[in-house]
């Protein structure tokens, strides 16, 4: 076991930057720390979360920062209090989560170190089938990964449970029992002393390994998607985020939508993402799948639950900065036909700040009887899209407008116009 923590630290440790370790005390955590000691990690911070589910954990959670003293290691703790009625699990991964990212804010580390070994990983390959996961999500656990802004190590992901209780009795080790891990009202403890064993037993043979197997080959084909989708980023805009997926094999666009409804937290049955997927490969337009996803020719929307408002009525163009809703506009003189480098569209639009040029008018949300309908399905603006973009009316009667960009090329035009939405992306 040595070993392997060893090359792993060679391998992914640059030797300069902190490292912190999730560190409950139970087997698995303290046999990681003392490896990474004994391999020449001494640049570590240990973090300990106190979930209070039983009474005696705050004496515990003592005992481990006396031990993290000893050891001339920094000890940083929490002690949950969780919602009532809160799903004890997920909540409280939830909570040290924010806890480890709140500690990655205040100190350099270079990744958050979990004890997570051989076992735990054909557990969760094993959740995921039985869950109904798609393929390049069984495995769910990785050796290097990326959560919340931090790099995630689990040193001991190929590691056997046996191998980590020969480390601690060698080195006369005495970790903390925690008997939730072992008590059947908790999933992960059922699959751990009751599901595993009963499949094993009634297949015949050990099943883990090949678990474990499954694990990595569901990663390799993620990695390998990933590769693939890679050029086709999402554009994120205030009113959500969309992306192109029409022209991609069936499985690339599958993995595409599934971690794009992840950023977005949406959760669609099956059936839908199926639905979703043929909307895209029929290239068809405005195909609503839910109350948030929009299919339009290849592109997949998914909408924001808070959708950016324009100001009501009308706001009379005169040079200046103006608030009319959630946006800013801010009116420059023009002098004369102004040429455009190019036309905008729709996709600038969406992008929340934009710039046009525009005639004396005032702006004013559309309305179907403009006779726009033609240019916009001219250049294929999305229809959902259509009347969530202000227009600019003329004292004529006429009207320009901003998603095809057409009908503002070369205009007489009086102002120069920068939109910006106060809501605008952070990612």
């Amino acid at each position: 076991m040595l070993k392997d923590v060893g090359k792993f630290l060679t391998s992914h440790w640059d030797g300069h930057r902190p490292l912190l370790l999730g560190y409950s005390g139970g087997p698995d955590s303290k046999a990681l720390l003392y490896a990474l000691l004994e391999a020449g990690c001494k640049k570590l911070h240990l973090a300990h979360v106190d979930h209070a589910w039983r009474p005696e954990s705050e004496r515990e959670a003592s005992e481990l920062r006396q031990e993290a003293k000893s050891l001339g290691l920094p000890f940083h703790t929490i002690r949950l209090t969780l919602p009532p009625n809160a799903n004890k699990e997920a909540a409280s991964r939830e909570a040290r989560l924010a806890f480890f990212r709140s500690l990655f804010e205040a100190y350099p580390f270079q990744a958050l170190l979990l004890a997570h070994h051989a076992a735990d990983a054909a557990e969760t390959a094993l959740k995921r089938v039985l869950e109904g996961a798609h393929l390049p999500f069984l495995g769910g656990m990785e050796p290097i990964g990326h959560l919340h802004g931090m790099n995630i190590w689990r040193p001991l992901f190929s590691v056997a449970k046996e191998e980590i209780s020969a480390f601690l009795e060698f080195k006369n080790l005495k970790p903390l029992i925690d008997p939730t891990n072992s008590d059947p009202a908790y999933l992960r403890a059922r699959m751990r002393s009751e599901i595993l064993p009963s499949l094993a037993r009634l297949f015949g043979k050990e099943i883990s390994d090949n678990l474990l197997l499954l694990s990595q080959r569901a990663a390799e084909l993620k990695a390998y998607l990933e590769t693939k989708t890679a050029i086709h980023a999402p554009r994120r805009g205030p009113w959500g985020l969309f992306g192109h997926v029409g022209n991609l094999e069936r499985m690339e666009a599958r993995y595409l939508l599934q971690k794009w409804m992840d950023i977005e937290k949406i959760r669609l049955p099956r059936t839908l993402l199926e639905a979703a997927l043929n909307a895209t490969r029929s290239n068809l337009p405005n195909r609503w799948i839910s109350p948030r996803i929009f299919v339009d020719r290849g592109h997949v929307f998914f909408l924001s639950i808070a959708q950016p408002s324009w100001g009501t009525g009308t706001l009379r163009l005169q040079p200046g900065s103006w608030r009319w809703g959630d946006w800013t506009i801010e009116v420059r003189e023009g002098e004369g036909p102004v040429f455009q480098e190019r036309e905008i569209g729709w996709k600038d639009v969406w992008s929340g700040r934009f710039t046009v040029q525009a005639p004396q008018g005032w702006l004013s949300m559309p309305t179907a009887g403009m006779r726009l309908r033609h240019l916009w399905n001219e250049r294929k603006v999305p229809a959902f899209f259509r009347y969530r973009v202000p227009i600019v009316l003329n004292e004529s009667g006429g009207a320009a407008e901003f998603l095809t960009g057409k009908n503002l090329h070369g205009i007489g035009s009086h102002f120069i116009l920068v939109i910006s939405s106060h809501s605008m992306p952070t990612s």
